[in-house]
């Protein structure tokens, strides 16, 4: 049955194109426009659409829109600028005005480059709230990159960029060390007590 009287009714099987109801892109098409327009933006600066689609992974689809193409390509160049050179094992903190390279608009944006560990989020979150910080937006980005002895950032590692189409994640944790060995069969020996 048609919504309006003045609509076809069209038959379940009709794959017209001139019926474009109910057809919107859906958010994964919503979020590939949004990063690959970012991405036309930060062409000049060796940033390309699959560094954008590892940096953005895990962030919503409808936090990426409400930021548009320009915050997310400023913000990513932000930090990708701030972690060009880092030397191994070392953590670089930037705590910064937003001059328009923040997701959500706000007035201070931290931004942090280091290695992967346990815990890390979580623990930059309670020592910003335990100074009445207002986390907006925690953007999370965890990419695998290559880099020289020196420090300096040459290329996202083969993992991250697959890693953004829902692959797996950008550096696999190793297992966990095997069982330890159960203890041996005990005899009473002299002097020992058993009860």
């Amino acid at each position: 049955m048609p919504e309006r009287a003045a609509e076809p009714m069209l038959a379940s099987d009709d794959t017209s194109s001139q019926d474009t109801r109910g057809q919107s892109a859906g958010p994964q098409d919503a979020r590939e426009k949004l990063l690959a327009d970012a991405a036309a933006l930060l062409s000049h600066e060796n940033l390309g659409a699959d560094f954008l689609a590892a940096y953005y992974r895990l962030v919503a689809p409808e936090d990426l829109t409400a930021a548009g193409p320009e915050r997310l390509a400023m913000t990513a160049a932000h930090h990708a600028a701030l972690g060009a050179t880092r030397p191994q094992g070392r953590p670089i903190v930037s705590v910064r005005p937003a001059d328009g390279a923040s997701l959500t608009g706000a007035g201070t944006v931290v931004d942090l480059v280091t290695d992967d560990m346990p815990y890390l989020v979580d623990s930059v979150t309670m020592a910003l709230n335990r100074h009445a910080a207002d986390v907006r937006l925690n953007v999370h980005p965890m990419l695998a990159v290559r880099r020289d002895v020196a420090g300096a950032s040459h290329r996202l590692a083969p993992g991250s960029a697959p890693a953004a189409r829902g692959g797996p994640p950008a550096r696999p944790r190793p297992p966990p060390p095997p069982a330890p060995p159960p203890p041996a069969a005990r005899s009473p020996s002299r002097g020992s007590m058993s009860s």
